[in-house]
């Protein structure tokens, strides 16, 4: 059985505090939490530019001032969009807290979730660019990225 959760947008110690306290509720549970597994989501795009990895981190941060705005105020939608809400999170921050980079940024980034024992990762690389980049980044993920895991 597998138990989910994702870190949105936080910081990388919000997944440590996630996955500790996943062992930990495992560990107490003794025999019960015997082959319990930590599934966790994160926005990962494996990008082949510089001005691609700002174009991509720019539409991470425009979705989560949408996610904002339709979770936490009463929503504000301009001709059928979601309109962005002001938020303190910064790029520098969406670059630090996500997994957006070229294939050996993104490596590194995954070991830190290894470390932690996460068992399976859920990754979203759908959130602003054309179905054709999505499709790019999957292709450079499993041919550069996920090798090192297997």
């Amino acid at each position: 059985m597998s138990r989910f959760t994702t870190p949105l947008r936080e910081p990388f110690n919000k997944v440590v505090e996630q996955a500790g306290g996943f062992r930990s509720g495992v560990a107490k549970a003794g025999v019960t939490g015997r082959g319990r597994k930590l599934s966790m989501l994160v926005m990962l795009f494996v990008t082949d530019s510089d001005s691609q990895r700002l174009a991509m981190l720019e539409h991470a941060l425009g979705r989560h001032q949408r996610f904002v705005n339709v979770y936490q105020t009463a929503g504000k939608v301009e001709r059928g969009a979601i309109e962005p809400y002001d938020v303190d999170l910064t790029l520098d921050e969406i670059e630090t807290n996500l997994i957006i980079g070229p294939p050996e940024h993104c490596r590194k980034k995954l070991e830190q979730y290894a470390a932690q024992g996460i068992h399976n990762m859920q990754l979203n690389m759908n959130f602003g660019a054309s179905h054709a980049e999505v499709m790019r980044s999957l292709e450079r993920f499993a041919r550069e990225v996920m090798p090192r895991f297997a």
